[in-house]
């Protein structure tokens, strides 16, 4: 453990007891996952999935205290004759609904699922997956338990009994902004880069560098791809691009911590000049590039592909959010070698297909990707005329989840 490990150990030992769980070698524990009974698919999910209630429980947060048990439905379709593998899709933000297009259409279910893949989609019905729901605590990484019980479940129940060794069906995930962080922290700190084929991220994943995104003064820009396209970690044609990491005024207090913003009291990313430094090691130790001993961040045989916003610069209102340099912070985190691939794409992203309102998330329905209007590479989606955005994403998974453990 480094010096600078030891030091956060002696001090988290004094406050919090000998047992403290940020002092913990890597990995971090999972929960239970407890299966339910059929349900019928709540609106939005993939027609033809068969859904299913569980329960997720005995997840720990830094105190060591138990979290309360949690709720979700997850869907999942038939298993194809010959399936090339699982595609698990876990919507953005706090998972409350099932991962499908902002217009509500499952093209990428649809398409993973013509493909040959049986695909998953899950929703979270106690509440977002973010807060630990005791009172006064917050722990992004330990609620993070929460995703990651459920991804080692479809690994072990869905995945497993079609596993035939590298180069057969894959072991795939998908998400993005908040929702992308429940893939990072499985990676980094619940041994999901021993699982993981291939991950696709889009504007995330959040919550890499909490006190950089939270610090007061501010952090300062980020420049993303600062060498230019077809320098790793970024893809041919992909553009620098540069604005702030930080996190507006209180948006994420109530998953984080700091108080909330009622006009003149907010600690993350104030308006009003309060002094950071008391949450800062607790920000720090609850984000995805920890600097801990329960992190890590080499899966040899890891796939990843980062997809990023270039004009998350809303109406030169300032970084209004910032998914995608959260997720720069990310990748720019792996050196070379760290990962079987990994590919950061930048995109010109907005708000609807057609629109001319920027969009720091919209991915989706970028226009141009990696400098071009027109999707060039190998084409398996049907929906490949849908946007550059939808048709790089899709024909990127379908094309590449494939098993590499």
């Amino acid at each position: 453990m480094s010096t600078r490990n030891l030091w956060r150990c002696f001090l988290l030992a004094v406050t919090l007891g000998a047992g403290a769980r940020l002092c913990a070698a890597a990995p971090l524990s999972i929960g239970t996952f407890t299966p339910g009974s059929p349900v019928t698919c709540p609106t939005g999910f993939f027609s033809g999935m068969s859904c299913y209630s569980a329960t997720v429980s005995d997840c720990v947060d830094y105190l060591g205290h138990t979290l309360p048990a949690y709720d979700l439905i997850y869907g999942i379709t038939a298993q194809p004759a010959s399936p090339k593998g699982v595609i698990v899709l876990h919507d953005g933000s706090g998972g409350q609904y099932p991962y499908n297009l902002p217009n509500g259409t499952n093209d990428f279910a649809s398409d993973y699922y013509a493909a040959g893949y049986q695909v998953v989609q899950m929703v979270w019905t106690t509440g977002k997956w973010q807060p630990t729901r005791i009172v006064g605590e917050y722990d992004l990484k330990g609620t993070a338990c929460r995703p990651a019980t459920v991804f080692n479940y479809l690994w072990t129940t869905y995945y497993l009994p079609m596993y035939k060794g590298p180069g057969g069906p894959g072991y795939c995930m998908q998400s993005g902004s908040g929702g992308g962080a429940t893939i990072a922290y499985y990676l980094a700190q619940y041994n999901g880069g021993n699982y993981v084929d291939k991950v696709l991220l889009h504007a995330g994943p959040e919550y890499v560098d909490l006190q950089k995104g939270c610090a007061v003064p501010n952090y300062g820009p980020v420049t993303g791809c600062p060498n230019g396209g077809g320098v790793y970690p970024c893809a041919q044609g992909a553009s620098s691009w540069t604005y702030g990491p930080q996190y507006y005024s209180g948006e994420i207090s109530w998953c984080a911590g700091g108080g909330a913003d009622n006009g003149s009291n907010a600690a993350c990313n104030n308006t009003h000049g309060i002094n950071t430094w008391p949450n800062e090691t607790a920000w720090k130790d609850m984000s995805i590039i920890d600097g801990l001993s329960d992190s890590s961040f080499v899966y040899s045989n890891t796939n990843i592909s980062g997809y990023l916003c270039t004009n998350t610069d809303i109406n030169g209102k300032g970084n209004l959010n910032p998914s995608s340099e959260q997720g720069w912070l990310y990748y720019s985190q792996f050196p070379q070698g760290s990962l079987h691939a990994l590919v950061v794409h930048t995109a010109t992203c907005w708000a609807s297909k057609g629109s001319n309102t920027p969009d720091p998330e919209g991915v989706v329905y970028a226009t141009v990707i990696d400098g071009s209007s027109v999707y060039s590479g190998p084409k398996t989606c049907q929906n490949t005329g849908f946007t550059t955005g939808y048709s790089a994403m899709c024909n990127d998974m379908v094309n590449d989840c494939v098993a590499r453990h």
